[in-house]
């Protein structure tokens, strides 16, 4: 809506201004039309929904709507502060019993990774991990890279695998949409495993002072406190001679 407008305005003020900031302008509205129509109208690119689409999905109510709800709900949680793991977990599973094939549903898997690996429960979170990399062809390829990412850090603290773990990393496209406090918490994992104790504290404690740039502040808060324990055990590694 704001692109929208932005739109409108832009469109007004090619009349007000000289020839190089009529161009400027005239840019800038083509650009945000473009941004606009493409928003607003109703289709699936790239795996994922536009608004326009999800808007049509809720209007239309059903087993679609239900879980557009509960993936609204659930994002609002998470940047609420709400942790992964005090998400409601019937709501995850309602969601993902729902007849309805979507690629939105990598997302709960993705979460209810977190849920899981948030309270000890390394096996769900391994099983729900396996789902969500299921869904790999299915998702933006800028999304893609989150996928390698969890499956790495789950390897190199769980299993303690960092061989593997590093093959996993290298698989992921790091993009605009990948916060660089989660790249750091995986390379910071990957040195726990791979007991270079130094790289762990020193990749830890730049993922903690990345954290506040993220959007997502339920996870963020999980993440300080999977950081946390990695330079504990950094810490209390012992000191080669």
């Amino acid at each position: 809506m704001a692109t929208g407008l932005f739109f409108l305005l832009n469109g007004e003020l090619i009349g007000f201004w000289g020839f190089a900031t009529s161009i400027f302008f005239g840019l800038s509205a083509v650009f945000s039309g473009m941004i606009f129509v493409v928003t607003v109208i109703p289709m699936q690119a790239g795996g994922f929904y536009t608004d326009g689409a999800r808007v049509l999905n809720l209007s239309r109510g059903g087993h679609q709507a239900n879980l557009e709800v509960t993936l609204l709900t659930l994002s609002i949680q998470l940047m609420s502060g709400i942790r992964p793991r005090e998400l409601s977990e019937p709501m995850f599973l309602s969601a993902l019993a729902l007849p309805v094939e979507t690629p939105f549903k990598a997302y709960l898997h993705s979460i209810l990774h977190y849920h899981y690996l948030y309270q000890d429960k390394t096996s769900l979170a391994a099983d729900q991990l396996a789902h969500y990399e299921s869904y790999l062809a299915k998702i933006p390829t800028g999304y893609q890279a989150t996928v390698w990412l969890d499956k790495a850090y789950f390897t190199a603290m769980i299993e303690q695998d960092a061989a593997k773990a590093q093959g996993y990393f290298a698989q992921a496209k790091i993009g605009a949409v990948i916060t660089p406090a989660k790249v750091l918490r995986v390379e910071a994992a990957i040195a726990l495993a791979d007991q270079n104790y130094p790289l762990a504290r020193q990749k830890a404690q730049q993922a903690i002072q990345a954290l506040p740039k993220s959007m997502d502040k339920g996870t963020a808060v999980a993440e300080h406190e999977w950081l946390a324990d990695i330079l504990a055990q950094t810490q209390q590694a012992p000191i080669v001679q």
